[in-house]
């Protein structure tokens, strides 16, 4: 199938349905007091109160991997990242698909 007619069809089907709005209305809850609130949550689901303490802006502070099973993740990262350069990538230098 041609992804020319592809389009076309996807494009023609999209024009018959009803338009709508998607207005982005922002929280009633600022973020940090979002975060703080997951973190607590988290605190009383692990049933670990050291949650509460931790910096909510932090994303690391949701962890819940113990500090051992973290310094593997990160040696396995670095082992990956070694050769990353010459991994094959679909993409060209500048971002672009290879044609």
């Amino acid at each position: 199938m041609n992804p020319s007619i592809v389009n076309q069809t996807l494009v023609k089907f999209l024009a018959r349905l009803p338009r709508s709005r998607s207005d982005i209305k922002p929280p009633s809850v600022p973020v940090p007091q979002r975060m703080r609130e997951a973190l607590d949550a988290l605190a009383e689901l692990t049933g670990d109160p050291s949650f509460s303490g931790k910096d909510s802006m932090c994303p690391l502070s949701f962890s819940c991997v113990s500090p051992e099973i973290g310094k593997i993740q990160v040696k396995s990262r670095e082992s990956y990242a070694k050769d990353a350069a010459w991994a094959f990538s679909p993409l060209q230098p500048n971002g672009r698909p290879i044609r």
